[in-house]
């Protein structure tokens, strides 16, 4: 297998100074990019199985709130997935994670609102091809 890695393109922040009773916030923004190439002599996994290139750019980016009564934090994927046999159609994947938590009572209740979106396996004792996989999407709410 043969990978390159993500690089990151782009990061900031900015914090206002801390003046006497101020209790400071943050803002962050950042990104990858990168591509992933993989060589399988059995991509499909099974008997007599086909031999293929799979390749997959990718972009990531994230972003980042922190202030004394919320934060909000967010952090995604976007890969374009594809064969060169065409063993399995080309598709594109979005997964990541997002949470954000708000102070209702302050120093007593939070709430939050979480959402991830992976890939997983179907059955999980088969390997993850493509023809086994489902994207899984998963949204919490309460208080903490």
């Amino acid at each position: 297998m043969l990978c390159v890695g993500a690089v990151s393109v782009a990061s900031a922040s900015a914090e206002p100074a801390a003046d006497e009773g101020y209790r400071g916030q943050s803002l962050l923004f950042g990104g990858s990019v990168g591509y992933h190439v993989r060589y399988d002599d059995n991509v499909t996994e099974q008997r007599n199985g086909r031999s293929d290139w799979e390749s997959r750019p990718l972009v990531g980016l994230n972003a980042a709130h922190h202030a004394p009564d919320y934060d909000l934090d967010a952090n995604y994927l976007f890969e374009h997935r594809s064969f060169a046999h065409s063993t399995y159609p080309t598709d594109n994947l979005l997964s990541g994670r997002a949470m954000a938590r708000v102070t209702v009572l302050p120093e007593q209740v939070d709430w939050t609102l979480s959402h991830s979106r992976t890939e997983t396996a179907v059955d999980a004792t088969r390997a993850a091809t493509p023809n086994n996989t489902q994207l899984t999407s998963v949204l919490a709410t309460g208080p903490v």
